[in-house]
């Protein structure tokens, strides 16, 4: 019986295409006071998320929302009220519009080393915890090669030497990606497939 009423319920997809071509051409809904403030108080909201956590403010490059996800947020209030055939952006088509923003921004850029969201996901595709990261990594590859004197050395040798410098362990993949960084910043150069490193000037 269930399953007959969720049938019914069910709209015909020639229909449904009728429904939104109509919307989308004759609904152009004008956002209201009441949901104009909602939107800035909810923007200034997930802004705020970003730089906070546990009660502490931070003061680096992860935030939460840019003027982009401003813009977001109003088209997506817009096109929840002219589903509705509204010709007004209510407060409600704007709670939607927040919540669907979170739920995608919390799924796609949160932080797994802090737990908090990071644009910087979106714009690089790293966190910027896993940036510092790379870094220091890579200045720690440095500090080693100097340590080890002028002239190609073996990668091997640098990544010993790297290791018993740092404080904290450095894996083979974290080796490989700071080397990698490092050359992206033409600051080495690896030679024989990769297996020894020269430090440019």
């Amino acid at each position: 019986v269930a399953n007959d009423e969720a049938a019914a319920k069910l709209i015909p997809t020639a229909q449904l295409k009728k429904y939104i071509a109509y919307a989308r051409e004759n609904i152009h809904p004008q956002l209201t006071q009441g949901a104009s403030e909602k939107l800035v108080a909810g923007y200034v909201q997930m802004r705020y998320n970003g730089f906070t956590t546990g009660g502490a403010v931070y003061n680096d490059k992860t935030i939460a929302a840019t003027p982009r996800q401003l813009e977001s947020l109003i088209r997506l209030a817009e096109a929840h009220a002219r589903l509705r055939l509204s010709a007004t952006v209510e407060e409600s088509d704007v709670e939607e519009a927040i919540r669907l923003v979170e739920v995608a921004t919390q799924r796609a850029a949160v932080d797994p080393e802090t737990g908090r969201v990071d644009q910087e996901q979106f714009t690089r595709g790293r966190t910027a915890a896993t940036q510092r990261k790379m870094e220091l990594l890579a200045e720690a590859v440095m500090h080693a090669v100097a340590a080890l004197g002028g002239g190609d050395h073996a990668t091997t040798a640098v990544m010993q030497a790297a290791r018993e410098k740092s404080p904290a362990h450095i894996s083979d993949e974290e080796f490989r990606a700071a080397l990698g960084h490092l050359r992206s910043e033409n600051r080495v150069l690896l030679l024989r497939g990769d297996r020894f490193v020269r430090v440019l000037e």
